[in-house]
């Protein structure tokens, strides 16, 4: 048997079952490994495993053609080895970053559990969906007709989606506030915007008082 032959069967199934049913490792993520070329150190996530383990694990499996042999995939993999992994930390205007990957402005961060998952998975930072004080309504129909030229009907577009935040601002700021605090290593930015000086101020102020760490 080919071991990566093998674990291309897996289908990579979201709360793999043979993971569940070992209970002691991660068996469906020492598959991905092999599968995509990682086998060097699938073993990482087997560690006390044993046979009767590995078999629940086997047994558990939903393929609709056989379970795919993961017994015998294991007995393929080379002894683990120590991988050192280059650090991806950087210093970003004076703020200390994990990595460089943050979530964007945008529909993907809107809510304390989207970032809190993206946290969770190994984001190091959040540019929060934009902030304001007035009143949002979403335009509905997303499509509309535009004009050129003083002519009528020349062609449709999609008008802007999402530009800005629908929560009321005193609720996207205890947000920040909440995400800060149980997050403390992760970097919470603030992206605000106000239709005055004013309303400028006043997000920036309240923006410093939830505790980001940029605006």
């Amino acid at each position: 048997m080919n071991m990566k032959e093998e674990a291309a069967r897996c289908l990579l199934c979201e709360n793999a079952p043979c993971s569940h049913a070992c209970g002691k490792g991660d068996v469906a993520r020492a598959i991905r490994a092999v599968r995509f070329g990682n086998e060097a150190i699938a073993r990482q996530w087997l560690d006390g495993c044993d046979e009767n383990d590995l078999e629940k694990a086997e047994q558990a499996c939903i393929h609709y053609d056989r379970p795919i042999r993961i017994r015998e995939i294991v007995s393929q993999l080379p002894a683990p080895v120590q991988v050192d992994l280059p650090s991806l930390a950087i210093d970003f205007c004076g703020m200390p970053c994990e990595n460089p990957f943050f979530l964007a402005s945008s529909s993907i961060c809107t809510n304390y559990e989207m970032v809190a998952r993206a946290f969770e998975a190994g984001w190091a930072g959040v540019y929060y969906k934009t902030i304001c004080l007035d009143d949002i309504n979403e335009v509905s129909p997303r499509f509309d007709v535009l004009h050129r030229e003083g002519n009528k009907g020349d062609f449709t577009a999609l008008r802007n989606m999402e530009q800005l935040s629908e929560n009321p601002a005193e609720v996207d700021f205890d947000i920040l506030s909440r995400l800060k605090k149980d997050y403390p290593n992760k970097i919470v930015v603030a992206s605000i915007m106000g239709s005055t000086e004013e309303q400028w101020i006043e997000l920036a102020k309240m923006a410093e008082a939830a505790g980001v760490d940029a605006v």
